[in-house]
């Protein structure tokens, strides 16, 4: 199957009220615990592909992800275990291999000589997933998940955590614009902030040490890849993590977006008015201004037309 997802942050005051509005409407608490498997070079996280075993109430599940056609699609293929208690099971890559994100996984372990023993566990996550499934009009229905816990890994032998406090929604029926229109009544609420990095990806880093990547900005590239790179910059901002090289990056990409054919004149005068206040604004300033309900609307607007293109 292809996953169509979308995530956002949740800030911490705005967390307890969420918890209490998915509560009034049904959601139900699951208790979750994963491993994250990969080499010790990282082959799979650099290649954009997620693979872990998750016990969720008790059962687990071994999870297949890979990079899918677009920014809120990825393919994902999930298989339930008969392995019971709290260790965690051994990877059983047969289980995968006729779905498309198996076939995926093969070619790449056969690439760099890789076989099923070269993939152990990097990282883990604990966390308690709030969720249920909305129906709106017009065909519209989306799983919302509320996950609040923490990422764990032992860089050196030493322990490190990552907060988790994430919102997730899931198309699973519907279209995409309408979706995207429904998401509002969430974001303003609540000051949620969009967010494309995943839990495998912040789980890697948090293993391994590393920084925030700062990627490239190509001003005469696709719309899909120019927005890509404003999200991620504008997240590591937001969340403290960026630096100076992470704002000039956001910046360079927001001043490409204002030169696409396809931006229509009033999103360039809102992209060109938040590049300019992005440069006069103090670092402090920043993620507030990056988070506002006004710049995440103004995202989920180009966000649409990428999906579009």
């Amino acid at each position: 199957m292809q996953e169509i997802e979308l995530k956002f942050q949740v800030p911490e005051p705005s967390h307890e009220r969420l918890v209490q509005k998915l509560k009034s409407l049904g959601a139900r608490i699951c208790r979750m615990q994963a491993a994250y498997f990969d080499s010790e070079d990282r082959d799979l996280g650099r290649a954009g592909v997620a693979l872990r075993l998750r016990r969720e109430d008790g059962q687990w599940v071994q999870t297949l992800k890979a990079r899918g056609e677009g920014l809120v699609q990825r393919l994902e293929h999930n298989v339930a275990r008969t392995d019971a208690g709290e260790r965690t099971p051994v990877l059983e890559l047969a289980a995968h291999e006729e779905h498309p994100a198996g076939r995926a996984l093969q070619r790449l372990l056969v690439q760099r000589g890789l076989v099923a023993g070269d993939l152990t566990v990097q990282y883990q996550t604990a966390f308690d997933r709030l969720a249920f499934h909305a129906v709106e009009p017009q065909g519209l229905r989306v799983e919302v998940a509320l996950d609040l816990g923490e990422v764990r890994a032992w860089p050196g032998g030493a322990l490190r955590c990552l907060p988790l406090r994430e919102l997730e929604f899931e198309l699973l029926e519907g279209a995409l614009p309408r979706w995207l229109q429904w998401l509002r009544s969430w974001v303003q609420p609540y000051g949620l902030w969009l967010d494309l990095r995943s839990k495998a990806e912040r789980g890697d880093r948090l293993a391994r040490g590393l920084p925030p990547p700062v990627l490239e900005v190509r001003p005469q590239a696709a719309l899909r890849l120019l927005l890509e790179g404003v999200l991620r910059h504008s997240a590591e901002c937001i969340e403290g993590l960026g630096d100076a090289r992470h704002h000039q990056a956001l910046l360079r990409g927001l001043q490409a977006l204002t030169g696409l054919a396809e931006i229509p004149p009033g999103k360039v005068d809102e992209l060109s008015d938040l590049h300019h206040k992005l440069m006069g604004a103090a670092a402090t300033e920043v993620p507030a201004l990056l988070g506002s309900a006004r710049t995440q609307s103004l995202l989920l607007d180009l966000l649409g037309l990428a999906l579009d293109d």
